[in-house]
């Protein structure tokens, strides 16, 4: 099993946002302390992009050799 962390190390992987104007790779939102607005005040009819990246240790010993699967979940709330 593995779990979410603020930097990939053992067993842990790393999940960061870059929601820039364009995506630029720099991931500045960290996902590890839980969910982050990305976009506030996206009116309809619009959208932002943004990028997500995964970062893995490279050596693991829990998991080798199974499917690890990571739920991405999208919200859109009201403002």
């Amino acid at each position: 099993m593995w779990s979410l962390a603020s930097t990939a190390r053992q067993n842990q992987f790393e999940m960061k946002v870059d929601n820039g104007v364009a995506p630029y790779g720099n991931y500045t939102l960290d996902l590890a302390a839980g969910p982050k607005d990305i976009v506030g005040q996206l009116y309809c009819g619009h959208n932002k992009g943004f990028d997500l990246q995964l970062r893995f240790p490279t050596s693991v010993t829990a998991g080798v050799g199974t499917l690890q699967t990571v739920p991405v979940t999208i919200t859109a709330t009201k403002d």
